[in-house]
């Protein structure tokens, strides 16, 4: 994961990303990436991208984090010695003390008013093959800090896709950006 997101942080700044204030909007594992991003570039031996990205972040939207790990990354990886063939990549949802530790430097930069945060959880089930399960439960997808909501109609593929500009995904969306936009311009 390390190597991932110092190469996405060099490939983000040479794009011009953190020249600006930013605002991340991410759904599932993207959250947890970006809270690497964010939480490494407040570290004093961060690289200059990852230091550049973070001190610009002002505002994080996470639909469906797994912030807590994920019992299904549990499963999965633990499927592997049954001959299971889960990604790499669901090694960094289960349910782990360095997920916990990011949160921690995530909340921080929240408490001192550096990053605001708006987070989603799916309200719905959903279907994987013949079982429908939460993906991403309520109490891994609250994060401990910020404004949460449920959004009761969406599924962990949906919640990140509102329906309309009416979709209550879409509206507290609008409101929270309005809301860091005019803290900027002040």
């Amino acid at each position: 994961l390390y190597a991932t997101v110092n190469h996405l942080a060099e490939r983000l700044s040479a794009a011009g990303i953190g020249s600006r204030p930013v605002v991340f909007i991410c759904h599932s594992m993207g959250g947890i990436i970006v809270k690497e991003i964010i939480g490494q570039g407040s570290q004093k031996d961060a690289s200059p991208a990852l230091r550049k990205i973070s001190k610009a972040s002002v505002g994080a939207v996470f639909y469906s984090v797994p912030h807590a790990g994920s019992k299904l990354a549990d499963l999965g990886w633990t499927l592997r010695y049954l001959g299971a063939s889960p990604s790499r990549a669901v090694a960094h949802l289960k349910t782990d003390p360095h997920l916990h530790e990011m949160n921690s430097v995530i909340r921080n930069m929240c408490r001192r008013g550096k990053l605001q945060v708006l987070s989603f959880s799916e309200g719905l089930p959903t279907k994987l093959s013949y079982v429908s399960t939460h993906i991403v439960p309520h109490e891994s997808a609250y994060p401990g800090y910020g404004e949460f909501q449920v959004l009761p109609d969406h599924d962990h593929i949906t919640v990140c896709k509102p329906r309309d500009m009416t979709d209550a995904s879409f509206e507290a969306l609008v409101q929270f950006l309005s809301k860091i936009e005019a803290n900027i311009r002040q």
